[in-house]
């Protein structure tokens, strides 16, 4: 190309040469694939089977919050729910099993009203149960009065 030709095409942003579209269909793969390599866990992290750290949400408009955070390898979880704008109630240190098949997190503690899980869903009415979405990293927690999906926070 002389000089002429090549300055006219940079006027003009539209203008692709056909081969230009193949070009940067393969500087598009090309660099989509170095980013994942240069940071594997951001392509791992959608096919974590166990959820892990902290997770919080909240149900019409702030009404109940709630977070939990969890620890896989110890098999606990931390959960601080606040609702309808009373104090906070945080229990710590509460045993799941995770039935990876279905999603279904048990929490055996959850009708003992001994423990502090139990006495808390007792005195307020609430019920719990707990599912993990592992393909959008995803804990959902069913009050009975609410439902909430837990992003990470």
């Amino acid at each position: 190309w002389d000089n002429h030709r090549f300055s006219n095409l940079l006027l003009k942003p539209n203008y692709f040469h056909p081969h230009m579209k193949f070009i940067v269909s393969i500087l598009t793969a090309t660099s989509l694939a170095l980013a994942l390599l240069a940071n594997p866990a951001a392509s791992l992290k959608s096919a974590q089977a166990d959820p892990s750290g902290s997770y919080c949400g909240s149900y019409m408009a702030n009404m109940v919050v709630g977070t939990v955070t969890m620890n896989p390898k110890s098999s606990t979880f931390d959960i601080t729910v606040k609702a309808f704008g009373n104090s906070e109630s945080t229990c710590r240190s509460i045993k799941y099993v995770l039935e990876k098949s279905t999603g279904d997190v048990v929490v055996p503690d959850a009708h003992d009203s001994k423990s502090c899980l139990g006495d808390l869903l007792a005195s307020g009415g609430l019920g719990l149960e707990v599912k993990y979405d592992s393909k959008k990293d995803i804990v959902q927690l069913d009050l009975g009065i609410a439902k909430l999906s837990l992003h990470h926070c």
